[in-house]
């Protein structure tokens, strides 16, 4: 799916994350990021919130962000480098919704095996390390893209 940059703006400027689809193809417009989907939460007026703990079976990339935060070092960048990239091949439709974490988990593997996730040293290294792994994740595509049809 592509969207053009007037949606990806105005998706931005609601701070809404729905994509065009869910708008009826239309992409929002200023009166539906005004009055929203429902109405706007008043945290004053609830009583009670609940919270659970997280199905981590369900949602893998959450146990494998909590790992990576753990072993610090450079594993959140690489994450996080890693998964802009997933994204953005998501949104492009280059890549199907479960390869998103498989690409994430292969560029972690990939950045360990190279040695990649010591702590930075300095902001230019852990600006090297960001580019790095995203060289590796766009190395990878091809493969996970392969595994995921």
């Amino acid at each position: 799916m592509a969207f053009s940059n007037r949606v990806s703006h105005r998706t931005a400027e609601c701070h809404n994350r729905k994509s065009a689809n869910e708008y009826g193809g239309s992409g929002p417009t200023q009166s539906n990021c005004r009055r929203g989907p429902a109405a706007r939460l008043d945290l004053a007026t609830v009583r009670e919130l609940t919270f659970e703990a997280p199905d981590l079976d369900r949602f893998p990339a959450l146990a494998r962000a909590r790992r990576a935060m753990e072993s610090g070092g450079a594993a959140s960048t690489v994450l996080n480098a890693a998964d802009e990239v997933a994204v953005a091949e998501f949104i492009a439709g280059r890549i199907g919704f479960t390869a998103i974490a498989a690409l994430v988990e292969a560029t972690l593997d990939a950045a360990g095996r190279r040695d990649l996730l010591a702590e930075p040293t300095s902001i230019d290294a852990a600006m090297a390390v960001d580019h790095i792994a995203r060289s590796l994740a766009k190395d990878l595509l091809p493969e996970i893209a392969a595994k995921a049809s």
